[in-house]
């Protein structure tokens, strides 16, 4: 071979060898997410509905936040509306309000009127299976405690007196002592600033659709419906958080019993829902759902109640989440407070990089079933 060809011969194996270099190079970059605006692929490494048997479980309409204040009149009210478990819940213990409890109102048999027990009151409804101990907490931030059967109040400031192991000055303080006796901290109508709960602990659950709110803002006492915040603000906490920050909807004085509401305004009247699916209609069993995230908030504004999207099931797989609903019902999906697919199928190999976390708003006319989030991570390269 002449000297000139093989230069040739060499220069273009040199191209060629230079061109795979590069090619080599852009695949690294896209599997390790070092270009900005790519999309990677994820996988799901948290599923809340992850246990649930879609065809067996039983669905619990319950409400986590009304003030029900024990009263046989408001069970009635949700019993007739179709519930299958209430809180008994009032303003919990602070000694500078007038309006407080300075008790739990648990057990039933000891604060509700005529009844000896539980059973004895279960026996005259038709739904409600059993009722779950909770209080609203006053202080600067309010927090309902499902779940917890000791009396905790606000320490007063200045008493002078030594603070009991049963009371609280801060809002993580009282969140804190929530579980530590065996209660679920869930931050109510959050209204401030991300900012004012950064340092909140990290297994709190917020509400994120408040009837009460949505009313004000209607009534002209609100310049916004604050709930479109309370959504931010889940998301805030998801994203800087925890990603197993669950979202709760409540009515907070606007349920079933308030009938003047129910003329005035039906859409608003009994709209903020929690349906958790459960293996059986216990406590003890709605609690370790409660728990798991195995439940929805439900936004049901429509004036005939109950007729939001059903979700028959969510299907999770190593290449997508796929909601099952009725027809007609519209999916959106959220990935770090943004809107990054709107279909009832979330593919994972294409989501945007740095992604924590996706949660699901599926809609219909009637109202918007929200959708606890899947915690994502990037899938490793095979």
């Amino acid at each position: 071979m002449s000297q000139g060809k093989c230069r040739k011969k060499n220069m273009q194996t040199g191209k060629l060898a230079i061109l795979f270099l590069c090619l080599a190079l852009i695949s690294c970059e896209h599997r390790l997410g070092l270009l900005g605006t790519q999309k990677i692929r994820f996988q799901v490494s948290y599923n809340p509905y992850e246990e649930v048997i879609w065809q067996e479980w039983r669905r619990c309409l319950s409400q986590h936040h009304d003030h029900i204040n024990a009263r046989v009149d408001r069970i009635r009210a949700y019993d007739r509306a179709g519930y299958q478990a209430v809180v008994m819940l009032g303003y919990g213990g602070n000694p500078k309000l007038p309006f407080a409890y300075r008790q739990r109102l648990w057990p039933v048999g000891q604060v509700v009127e005529g009844f000896n027990n539980d059973d004895e009151l279960l026996a005259t409804l038709d739904n409600i299976r059993f009722f779950i101990p909770a209080m609203e907490e006053p202080g600067r931030e309010h927090t309902t405690s499902p779940f917890l059967t000791q009396y905790i109040e606000k320490y007063p400031e200045n008493s002078g007196k030594q603070k009991a192991q049963n009371q609280y000055q801060t809002p993580a303080e009282a969140m804190a002592l929530i579980t530590k006796l065996g209660g679920i901290p869930v931050l109510a109508h959050p209204t401030r600033t991300y900012r004012n709960y950064a340092n909140l602990p990290l297994n709190i659950h917020v509400e994120i659709y408040n009837a009460q709110f949505r009313y004000r803002f209607f009534k002209g006492d609100r310049p916004q419906d604050d709930n479109e915040h309370f959504l931010k603000i889940w998301d805030a906490l998801l994203l800087e958080r925890s990603t197993r920050t669950w979202g709760y909807a409540v009515n907070d004085w606007h349920g079933p019993f308030n009938l003047e509401l129910r003329s005035e305004n039906p859409e608003i009247y009994d709209s903020g829902k929690t349906l958790v699916m459960v293996k059986e209609f216990s406590i003890e069993a709605y609690r370790r759902s409660i728990e798991r995230g195995a439940f929805f908030a439900i936004r049901d504004l429509g004036v005939e109640k109950n007729r939001y999207p059903r979700i028959d099931s969510i299907a999770v797989t190593g290449t997508a989440i796929e909601i099952f609903s009725q027809a007609g019902a519209e999916v959106r999906w959220i990935g770090n407070g943004a809107l990054i697919a709107s279909d009832s199928r979330l593919l994972l190999q294409s989501l945007p990089e740095n992604l924590r976390y996706a949660r699901a708003e599926v809609s219909n006319e009637h109202g918007t079933v929200f959708v606890q989030p899947f915690t994502l991570r990037p899938a490793v390269p095979r």
